[in-house]
């Protein structure tokens, strides 16, 4: 009879190193070690708008600006122009407040040349007497860019 419980404690043995071995698999944790905090992916910023240029004709203001060129450089989706109303009085110390006045959207099937920046333009119409001061700023996935250089026109 000792030979039969021997039998039952080596199973009952295997049984429990069996169970804790599942167990401790279950309970670590699968994985190459140590987590630190999640990291969004890198998206490339849209270069921004350069040598923003305003003329005045007839009333109507006809914005010019530089879309860098360059192999490295990720194109926009597109392009915000802000607008300031400064009115007709000069005031240094009033703040400038723009308000975004259109968006272009950008079609970079219409690239000149790869090593070469090209120009894009985009009209407003401002009543005519006042002051205003302009900024052009690209936008892409989920970012926007820095802003442009100032131009100011009185229509």
């Amino acid at each position: 009879m000792t030979g039969g419980n021997n039998g039952q404690v080596a199973s009952a043995r295997r049984w429990m190193v069996l169970s804790l071995i599942a167990c401790g698999l279950l309970l670590c944790p699968t994985g190459c070690g140590r987590k630190g905090p999640p990291v969004a992916p890198r998206i490339a910023a849209p270069v921004a708008a350069s040598v923003l240029e305003a003329r005045v004709d007839k009333g109507r203001v006809t914005l010019d600006w530089n879309v860098p060129a360059g192999p490295e450089a990720a194109l926009p989706e597109g392009y915000r122009i802000y607008r300031a109303d400064l009115g007709p009085a000069d005031c240094a110390d009033c703040p400038m407040l723009f308000a975004k006045i259109g968006e272009l959207p950008f079609d970079s099937r219409q690239r000149p040349a790869p090593d070469k920046p090209w120009r894009l333009s985009w009209q407003d119409a401002p009543a005519p007497g006042l002051r205003y001061v302009y900024k052009v700023s690209a936008y892409g996935p989920g970012q926007e860019t820095v802003d442009s250089n100032l131009v100011g026109v009185q229509p």
